[in-house]
């Protein structure tokens, strides 16, 4: 039990570390020119400051609500994760791997949040005019966290009974034989 929230914390930190980190260098070296390209024509490095939530939703809403909303709502999802999380069995690996990371991705986006009231983006992939809203690390943990929690619920648990069954299965082949020695 004490094991799960042991990998929680060290997930936590290192992701959130690592979006602060790369923040902080797309401020330094991004924040007072164009964008960098990495890939020409799809994949390039841009600074961007995004008020809203994803795609920029309540972006363009005052300030004085959108700023303790998204406070809020950013700690209700840090509690109800951390609430989830307690719920989640140890032997549960790939939940407890994306709860960590989305977890993780909700810290990095609350600390832009309360240090600036907003949050740093900064990768931006694109196709010719067409841009893929912009995004960081910490989207991206989310993102990734969400697509292995919705793959676990929706195939993990059969996964979860078929080993279950397995356990069973040899259970009952070494009843009745003297323990090995």
């Amino acid at each position: 039990m004490k094991g799960k929230y042991v990998w929680l914390a060290t997930s936590v930190v290192l992701v959130t570390g690592l979006d602060q980190w790369t923040k902080l260098l797309a401020v330094e070296k991004l924040k007072s020119g164009r964008g960098v390209d990495v890939i020409k024509g799809c994949f390039q490095l841009r600074y961007v400051e995004n008020p809203g939530a994803a795609w920029g939703f309540l972006a363009g809403a005052n300030e004085a609500f959108r700023a303790p909303f998204f406070v809020a709502v950013s700690l209700l999802a840090i509690a109800f994760i951390l609430y989830f999380y307690r719920k989640v069995e140890s032997d549960q690996k790939v939940m407890l791997v994306s709860l960590s990371m989305i977890l993780g991705g909700a810290v990095g986006n609350f600390i832009d949040r309360l240090r600036h009231n907003y949050v740093v983006d900064f990768i931006d992939w694109y196709w010719k005019d067409w841009h893929w809203p912009t995004f960081n690390i910490a989207d991206s943990a989310i993102s990734l966290g969400v697509v292995l929690m919705v793959w676990t619920m929706l195939f993990g648990e059969e996964e979860r009974k078929t080993v279950e069954s397995e356990k069973l299965k040899a259970e009952s082949r070494t009843e009745g034989q003297p323990p090995a020695q």
